[in-house]
């Protein structure tokens, strides 16, 4: 999961596609990805819970906080994983909640933690 969110934030969308499940990979999914990415800022992961139903397959809970149209908003999920010749892939997730925490003005504390305000720094 650590490591899909540092692509998310360093827009590697190559590597985002690369470690969903065969069977979810699709000849879209890295420019839908890379749209994304373009279009975000990721500021801040937070684990919640991490879930083992078997030796296959695995359950990460997670929020992640990004910067969408001025605005920091939370995903809150429920990500599947299964072991695919000993790496682990995304399969999908249940999104609990995925809401704006606050609107961000010019002058704003850039959300990331640097200090700067919001217009030095991930505008």
């Amino acid at each position: 999961m650590r490591s899909r969110f540092s692509a998310y934030a360093t827009k590697h969308s190559a590597y985002i596609a690369q470690t969903y499940a065969k069977q979810e990979q699709s000849a879209h999914l890295e420019s839908e990805i890379n749209e994304w990415a373009k279009q975000t800022c990721w500021v801040k992961l937070t684990i919640v819970d991490t879930d083992y139903q078997d030796s296959s397959e695995h359950f990460v809970e997670f929020k992640a906080e990004y910067i969408h149209d001025n605005a920091l908003c939370v995903l809150h999920e429920r990500s599947r994983f299964i072991q695919e010749s000993g790496d682990w892939r995304y399969i999908d997730g249940d999104i609990k909640t995925h809401d704006t925490i606050k609107e961000l003005t010019r002058n704003s504390p850039c959300p990331c933690g640097s200090g700067k305000k919001y217009k030095r720094c991930c505008q």
